[in-house]
């Protein structure tokens, strides 16, 4: 693999944390907002056009990249969605069944 292969895969891990933080930051924002909101069906619908017009387009430049750097912007999203899961959890008291 060569230097530039790498730098590519790299930076495609990079892109996919950013999106990921961009997208499900966006997700966890709508929904702080929708007990407040007068119309949530707009809110919600606005969110989701919002979040996939910046996730598709991205993902598809990306993707002209190659398949490996494309798997790391792949993984990169994922690593974004685990840690703001966990970086927003709140801890409910109650068990799970």
């Amino acid at each position: 693999m060569t230097a530039h292969a790498n730098l590519l895969i790299g930076a495609g891990a990079i892109a996919g944390i950013v999106l990921g933080f961009a997208y499900f930051g966006g997700l966890w924002w709508t929904v702080r907002r929708l007990p407040a909101s007068r119309r949530p069906g707009l809110w919600i619908a606005a969110s989701v056009l919002l979040r996939l017009a910046l996730l598709l387009p991205s993902l598809y430049l990306l993707l002209q990249l190659g398949v490996a750097p494309f798997a790391a912007t792949v993984g990169g999203f994922i690593v974004a969605r685990v840690a703001l899961s966990r970086w927003f959890h709140t801890d409910t008291g109650g068990g799970t069944t």
